[in-house]
């Protein structure tokens, strides 16, 4: 049985100095049965410049002409995506190296289940030391997903 493809969506807007480092931690997963969907949000930095040296097969780039905001920009890249799951990441963020793999495993031994999420913790950027750590409850409603 083939795995499952994964649709990463990466909406942009105005984030090129992290966008690089955000898709290489994607290219960086132990699973690699994956698309990057990047969608430049009407961005007037150099998003372009840093999307355009990225030669990977998986990435696919999408460029909206006026400003629609994060969860058009979302959206965009959901409709253009053919994963099987999906992943949402801001262009600012990184993903653990095995985050796909995880997260792919545990819906797979799970098919009662629709949607799954993690830890976080949030590094100050000017020194790479933990800011914040945030941990889901144990359980959660629908109400805490929404």
């Amino acid at each position: 049985m083939k795995p499952p493809l994964v649709s990463v969506i990466i909406p942009a807007y105005n984030q090129a100095e992290f966008l690089a480092e955000t898709i290489q931690s994607v290219l960086n997963q132990t699973y690699q049965n994956f698309e990057i969907v990047v969608v430049n949000d009407a961005s007037t930095d150099n998003t372009d410049e840093v999307v355009v040296q990225l030669t990977d097969p998986r990435l696919k780039y999408i460029v909206h002409q006026k400003n629609q905001r994060l969860s058009a920009a979302r959206n965009t890249g959901i409709n253009a995506s053919k994963g099987e799951i999906l992943f949402l990441l801001d262009a600012d963020d990184l993903f653990h190296p095995e985050k796909l793999q995880a997260h792919v495993k545990f819906l797979d031994e799970h098919p009662e289940i629709g949607a799954s999420y993690n830890t976080r913790f949030e590094l100050n950027h000017s020194s790479n030391t933990v800011r914040e750590m945030w941990r889901p409850p144990l359980s959660v409603t629908l109400k805490d997903l929404i």
